[in-house]
């Protein structure tokens, strides 16, 4: 989802969460098209806890489910985002840990999270989810914590995504065919 079509199906819990086109100092993009999801699209007032919620996937016949999604971080250290995902609407568990794959956190804060403000540009965050394959209702969310009291300005342009997308992970089937 490029959130280009107009038609909102991700919801926020307050108003720190903007579809749009980002208007922060350093976050000032879509990656594509206009229109990315960003905390900087309304002077960034922070509250302590906040998230963004996906709309409902059915991963009924995907036997190996993948997330992949472009992010630009601009946070103070210390702060974090990081994504869950719920079977319930209940219960949400984080997916993955520092490093575990492309892109995929950079700090330990807050359990595992994106956090720091070097990024100059959009990156690329991709995970398998196996422990999805097959449920017939999942959701995500992206969360962002902060530990100063709500309604505290920031200095930072917070964070960004756009082009989410979930999907079977391709096979790779490789194989040596010389050996010189």
């Amino acid at each position: 989802d490029n959130f280009e079509s107009g038609i909102q199906t991700w919801m926020a819990t307050d108003t720190l969460w903007q579809p749009g086109t980002p208007s922060g100092l350093v976050i000032n993009n879509a990656f594509s098209g206009a229109t990315a999801w960003s905390t900087c699209n309304n002077g960034f007032t922070q509250p302590l806890f906040s998230f963004v919620e996906s709309p409902c996937f059915d991963f009924s016949d995907l036997s190996m489910p993948q997330v992949e999604f472009r992010y630009f971080v601009n946070i103070e250290p210390g702060d974090g985002v990081y994504i869950q995902y719920t079977t319930d609407n209940y219960m949400w568990s984080n997916i993955g840990n520092v490093g575990d794959t492309l892109n995929w956190y950079n700090s330990i804060s807050y359990g595992n999270s994106w956090t720091g403000d070097t990024m100059t540009s959009w990156k690329l965050a991709r995970h398998a989810i196996p422990q999805l394959a097959g449920a017939p209702y999942v959701k995500f969310r992206f969360v962002y914590n902060w530990p100063v009291p709500i309604g505290t300005k920031t200095v930072y342009d917070g964070f960004a995504f756009d082009d989410f997308s979930v999907y079977e992970r391709p096979d790779y089937d490789l194989a040596m065919i010389a050996m010189d």
